[in-house]
């Protein structure tokens, strides 16, 4: 099932969370600040999904892990069970490589996403490739977060915990399985 950003449905589901941690017994200050970065993360999330639709981007949100973002459709999707700030991050992310844009994967990354020999795709060069290209999305991503001022600097550690744990799984798919073309399954 796909799912258009609907910021009060967003806020809805912060809200039951913000009830369910209550209910639990949370410290009231903890509950609290989460509930706030919640309403700061959905606002961002708005911001970004506008600054997509003026890029005639469409974004999705679907029952999947992490995000994808699909060149040839001008599409994002991004998991809709992930917390909002997940949701940001994987969103900027997706958004990053849509900045990099066709002349630059193909003359930097040209080995990279999108080839359909078999035997390219299990190369070091492909994998080396995408694993370039996702650092070079993470760091636009964040590049674009502070032009939108969606992310303020304090919030650079959590977006870079979400990059290196996003990344770690691409290192690893890369020096893992030099013989395989088989992808990790995140964006």
């Amino acid at each position: 099932m796909v799912t258009p950003f609907n910021e009060e449905a967003w806020k809805e589901r912060a809200g039951r969370r913000r009830e369910k941690a209550q209910r639990a017994g949370r410290l009231p200050s903890k509950v609290e600040s989460q509930w706030d970065n919640d309403l700061r993360y959905i606002k961002g999330l708005r911001v970004v999904v506008e600054w997509c639709e003026a890029q005639s981007l469409i974004v999705e949100f679907k029952k999947q892990h992490g995000g994808v973002y699909y060149t040839s459709q001008g599409k994002i999707t991004i998991s809709d069970r992930a917390s909002p700030k997940l949701q940001l991050h994987y969103l900027l992310h997706e958004c990053g490589h849509h900045l990099i844009g066709p002349k630059m994967r193909g003359e930097r990354f040209g080995m990279g996403y999108g080839l359909d020999d078999d035997r390219l795709l299990r190369s070091p060069h492909h994998k080396l490739d995408v694993v370039e290209e996702e650092f070079e999305a993470w760091h636009r991503g964040w590049t674009l977060a502070r032009k939108l001022n969606v992310l303020a600097r304090r919030d650079r550690p959590d977006y870079d915990d979400t990059r290196v744990k996003m990344l770690r799984t691409y290192v690893d798919w890369a020096s893992k399985s030099w013989g395989t073309s088989e992808e990790p399954s995140i964006g």
